[in-house]
């Protein structure tokens, strides 16, 4: 299996990670309770607003000189100015806004999502916050700045294995709402009977509208063999599991085939093990003779390039256009497949509006793949939820690491689809009925 390299990738390991909320780039500062009205090297927060009023365009004057006038100075300068110079003017996508619209912003954010929620004497926690909050100032709604703590999670989530309960959960940081969106198998949350479906609405009987979205998820992380209680909403009744934490493997991608020769593949997300499972999944299916595929990609989120850049790799054959994409340094970039495998089998994808990002990227190459004559294929569903560019993630050396949009991506046929989604052939609203649809079309293919 071959990966796709370019200097790009080279640079840094690019993500396409969809958010679960329009306020991504502020979900994973700690949350720590202090509730604090001024603190040495902060003003008050009427002090800040009435700061932020009255500046005006100073010449020559930077984000954290504005900071600083505003009362905002309890933070780490050389952080700051690392992420400035070295990543946002030199990677961002677009141009920069003012240092003064990018000081207001900065300053607005952190006293509206922060100022009450975290310890304002603790510098890192700061300056963490205040990065977020720079960060969604540029307008980069995925962009996110991690504590060292925090990137050893995601990492250990993005890898496949991770301990934990084992659900994948989607959330809601303005509402603090957790939704169980898949439960694993042989996981400590499938053997306690939690459900997709179930909201979190407590974690070892603290409500998660008290600690918010990261207290509760961190609360639920542990060490294996340890239990944790979780309190959901099923419906309108109220239910408490004890769950054991337990060494998870995700397997992003399962596979059947049935007595019709069907093969049925589902990919629950792209990481770093989907490309190696969806071959091995590949492999099994053609062994049991399927004579077409049901490939299900509702409700993926996503996850990284090169995993489903190696994943549409395993359908066509070589030098095929995968995906280009478009930064301001390398300007337009063309990546092709590199392997002889190609899946000689009919194909159907199905996709929803929570596909999104990477599974995006897949079924519209899948569908552009198909009007170009190179598979035959269709896709069935509903419109997906658009989001048409990519993350690359730059760590620090003290471990902590920065997430920034850095460029918008294209499927083969050229045309990048953020904001609108990919629209599938044939459409069906009921989830119920989507699966039955795929078949029907699948049918349709094999016997022409």
């Amino acid at each position: 299996m071959q990966n796709h390299s370019n200097t790009a990738i080279r640079r840094a390991r690019i993500a396409v990670v969809v958010a679960a909320a329009v306020l991504a780039a502020l979900l994973t500062c700690i949350i720590l309770v202090s509730c604090l009205s001024g603190t040495p090297g902060i003003a008050s927060k009427d002090e800040i607003i009435a700061n932020i009023a009255a500046a005006e365009e100073k010449e020559g004057h930077t984000v954290i000189e504005y900071l600083n006038d505003f009362g905002i100075s309890r933070f780490n300068p050389s952080r700051f100015v690392s992420v400035e110079l070295n990543y946002a003017m030199y990677y961002y996508k677009t141009e920069l806004p003012t240092d003064l619209v990018l000081a207001k912003g900065t300053a607005s954010a952190f006293l509206e999502y922060f100022y009450d929620n975290i310890d304002l004497n603790d510098k890192t926690v700061v300056t963490a916050a205040l990065i977020n909050c720079y960060v969604y100032a540029l307008g980069d709604t995925y962009g996110v700045y991690r504590l060292p703590a925090q990137y050893e999670d995601y990492e250990g989530d993005m890898s496949g294995e991770f301990v934990g309960i084992g659900v994948e959960i989607e959330y809601n940081q303005l509402t603090s709402e957790l939704k169980i969106s898949y439960v694993m198998e042989d996981s400590g949350a499938k053997a306690a009977g939690l459900l997709a479906g179930d909201f979190i609405t407590h974690v070892d009987g603290e409500a998660v509208t008290d600690i918010g979205v990261d207290g509760a998820t961190n609360k639920i992380r542990g060490e294996a063999g340890t239990t944790v209680e979780v309190t959901v909403l099923r419906g309108t009744e109220e239910l408490t599991f004890t769950v054991t934490r337990s060494l998870v493997v995700n397997k992003t991608v399962r596979y059947s085939v049935d007595e019709n020769k069907i093969a049925y593949i589902q990919i629950t997300s792209f990481k770093d093990n989907t490309d190696e499972l969806l071959e091995e999944a590949l492999d099994a299916i053609k062994t049991a003779g399927a004579v077409g595929v049901v490939f299900d990609l509702r409700s993926n989120p996503g996850g990284y390039l090169d995993a489903v850049l190696n994943a549409l790799d395993l359908l066509v054959g070589r030098d095929l256009v995968l995906a280009t994409y478009f930064d301001r340094i390398d300007g337009k970039v063309t990546i092709k497949s590199a392997t002889e495998r190609a899946l000689d089998l009919p194909m159907v994808v199905l996709c929803n509006e929570n596909t999104a990002s990477a599974g995006e990227l897949f079924t519209a190459a899948v569908r552009d793949f198909a009007k170009d004559g190179v598979l035959r294929a269709t896709t069935v569903g509903t419109t997906t939820y658009g989001k048409g560019v990519m993350q690359s993630t730059f760590p620090f050396p003290d471990g902590a690491a920065l997430t920034m949009t850095i460029a918008y991506y294209n499927p083969p046929c050229d045309v990048n689809f953020d904001g609108i989604g990919v629209i599938p052939e044939h459409t069906e609203e009921d989830p119920e009925a989507q699966l039955a649809l795929a078949y029907s079309e699948l049918m349709k293919l094999i016997d022409n």
